[in-house]
Parts: structure tokens; C-alpha cells; sequence
């Protein structure tokens, strides 16, 4: 039932509430949600219209206000929009770079960092624990040297 591809979610061949969350629920729940981040601006939106069905009312200086009132009102009124707000929104993410061919073993990617100008390495917290360095709050951590060093009552006021 439904509204052809997007249905309430049960196999009843109904559009009642059934408990849970129908995809025009859960479409209002993404947009409400989105609305009220300062951030996020409403033209985003527009990625999920094709060009013909891009006639709207308002142009990138109109009030932020209006620009979400008329998207979220075309997104409701055509399923084939919901359809593609709901995949993008409930898809998991993909891989947006490519596996490099060139580089496929341990000697490669040495052979890389040797080769290049620049680098840049991102670790995440602990990276040097394993090696004897200790990280912030253990003992002997940058915490507990800038609590004696400095009296600070709590040593995350440094940053």
C-alpha cells in the first residue's frame, strides 16, 4: 500500500499506522532535524530534485525560512524526490576515493613516503602509549605535569 515504493512499511496494503515509522515520518524527522541546525542550509536540498522539477519560489537571497518551507513541502509532494531523500539519508556511506593501483604492499608505501615532498600522518589518541610515551591523563601524561607545573584546578583548562 502507500504511496507506491514508499509504503507505511507493512504488507497489509494499507497506510495506517501500524506502530512504527512510516518513510513520511521518517522524511519529516530528517528534515526537522536539519532545519533546526543553524548550519545547514536549506539549497542543499536541491540536489535531490532534477532540473525540471526544480520550479521554486525563491531565489539563494530569499529568507532562510521560506527556502525550507518550499523544500520541505516539494520532498513531501513528490515521492520520487522522498525516495531519493530517504536513500541518500538512510544508504550507507561510500568509499569516495578510489584504492590507489600502485600501491598494494608495505614496500610500496615506503616507497611512496620516501618519494614525496610532503606528508602528513593522522594517528589517533595513544599512538605512542606502546612505545613508552605516555599519553595525556596517564601518570606522568601531559595532565598530571601541567597540574604541578601550573596549579591549574583541572588540567584540560589549558586548552
Amino acid at each position: 500500500g502507500g504511496m507506491g515504493g514508499l509504503s507505511d512499511g507493512d504488507d497489509d496494503g494499507d497506510d495506517d499506522d501500524d506502530g512504527g515509522i512510516n518513510p513520511i515520518q521518517l522524511a519529516t524527522m530528517i528534515l526537522q532535524s536539519a532545519r533546526a541546525q543553524e548550519d545547514v542550509s536549506p539549497l542543499g536540498l536541491l540536489r535531490f530534485f532534477p532540473a525540471d522539477k526544480q520550479k521554486f519560489n525563491f531565489t539563494a537571497e530569499s529568507p532562510k525560512e521560506q527556502i525550507w518551507d518550499q523544500l520541505i513541502e516539494a520532498i513531501m509532494a513528490d515521492e520520487d524526490v522522498m525516495e531519493a531523500f530517504l536513500y541518500h539519508h538512510l544508504s550507507p556511506p561510500s568509499r569516495s576515493r578510489k584504492r590507489m593501483d600502485t600501491i598494494s604492499s608495505f614496500e610500496h608505501t615506503v616507497d611512496l613516503i620516501r618519494n614525496c615532498s610532503r606528508l602528513v600522518v593522522l594517528t589517533g589518541a595513544g599512538v605512542s602509549v606502546s612505545c613508552g610515551i605516555p599519553d595525556f591523563r596517564s601518570p606522568g601524561g601531559l595532565y598530571e605535569t601541567i597540574e604541578k607545573r601550573y596549579a591549574l584546578p583541572d588540567p584540560q583548562c589549558l586548552f
